[in-house]
């Protein structure tokens, strides 16, 4: 659990000029903030899931002595 917090944290950490970015653009755009909220809220753990997919974990975590319950249940 604790790695895969970290590797969450590492992507973030990662792509965080791109977020900052993405908001001072919008910002000065003179948007509305609630959907700034909602962009962001749905863009981060989408990236995050790409990322997974792109790298392959489900394959990986399939190799893992645990149950899909508990691979799920570690997940949230």
């Amino acid at each position: 659990m604790k790695g895969l917090l970290l590797k969450d944290f590492y992507i973030i950490k990662k792509n965080f000029m791109f977020i900052v970015l993405a908001i001072v653009s919008f910002v000065y755009s003179g948007g509305d903030q609630i959907w700034l909220t909602c962009w962001l809220s749905a863009m981060i753990p989408a990236v995050l899931l790409i990322y997974d997919e792109r790298s392959k974990w489900n394959s990986y975590c399939g190799t893992l002595p645990y149950s899909k319950s508990q691979i799920v249940s570690g997940r949230i």
